[in-house]
């Protein structure tokens, strides 16, 4: 800051001599990243379904206190297409540091991708300096590309085109996934039909009484994804029945290029 004086004396034509000058001003604050304080991202690589997670320090070194400041993360991918998540954070005091955490899951997210991190974004409070408000990084989201697998047994027993099951058999449908984050859980990842000797084909809805489901324990997924669907069906009529079953994953991934179908008796 600078000051000019200017001083004129018409009269005398003596320079009047400055007793006193004093300069009133009201201090204002400055949030900035404070990474020498706090920065964590926990991987720039993820899986697809993965937790991105981000933890940094804020600071006001101004002697001015900031009110609950408002965080702006803006993620773009390689489309240009944006999401927007703001936050807002407890008052950050003068001289003071907070720090705060930003978590998205990934799941809707493929490939590579910029995070954008904005404190206070348009000004919403004034600031001595906007220009240390932006942090920009970036990371890859591995895209879910792998099948899952189905396995389908009748009493315990995998059988053949043509094989004779019992007449009221626990039949069993288990998906099994390699995502350790997306787990089965979803009742729409399967879809069942069965066709009877009579040529009439029945789509069973998955809330049927005659269906049991046992979704994928998800504080287990690192050692397991797996859901499972027990079908307890009656072969009233004599002939050829056929059991009809298509499952996929949470991204959408089939269980094998076509439908598993098998002829029972």
């Amino acid at each position: 800051m600078q000051l000019q004086l200017h001083a004129e004396d018409t009269t005398n034509h003596t320079m009047p001599q400055l007793a006193h000058w004093q300069v009133l001003y009201e201090a204002m604050p400055d949030a900035t990243f404070a990474s020498a304080k706090g920065f964590n991202f926990h991987a720039d690589t993820l899986q697809q379904g993965e937790t991105l997670k981000l933890e940094m320090a804020i600071a006001n070194p101004s002697n001015a206190p900031l009110d609950s400041l408002l965080i702006q993360y803006t993620i773009i991918n390689e489309q240009n297409r944006a999401w927007t998540y703001q936050k807002r954070q407890a008052p950050l005091a003068a001289q003071g540091t907070i720090s705060t955490k930003f978590e998205l899951n990934t799941q809707e997210l493929m490939g590579k991708h910029q995070l954008i991190v904005e404190l206070n974004p348009n000004q919403e409070q004034k600031e001595l300096y906007d220009f240390n408000n932006t942090g920009v990084t970036n990371f890859v989201v591995l895209g879910d590309t792998r099948n899952p697998l189905i396995d389908v047994a009748f009493d315990g027993v995998r059988i053949l085109n043509g094989d004779i099951v019992s007449p009221k058999p626990n039949i069993t449908v288990n998906l099994r996934d390699e995502n350790k984050f997306l787990a089965l859980k979803d009742t729409s990842l399967f879809e069942l039909a069965l066709l009877y000797p009579s040529g009439k084909l029945e789509q069973i809805p998955l809330n049927d009484p005659r269906i049991a489901f046992f979704p994928a324990e998800e504080g287990n997924l690192t050692t397991k994804n797996e859901a499972k669907i027990e079908f307890r069906p009656e072969f009233a009529e004599n002939g050829k029945y056929q059991l009809k079953v298509k499952a996929a994953d949470v991204t959408g991934n089939k269980a094998g290029a076509y439908e598993y179908t098998v002829d029972l008796k």
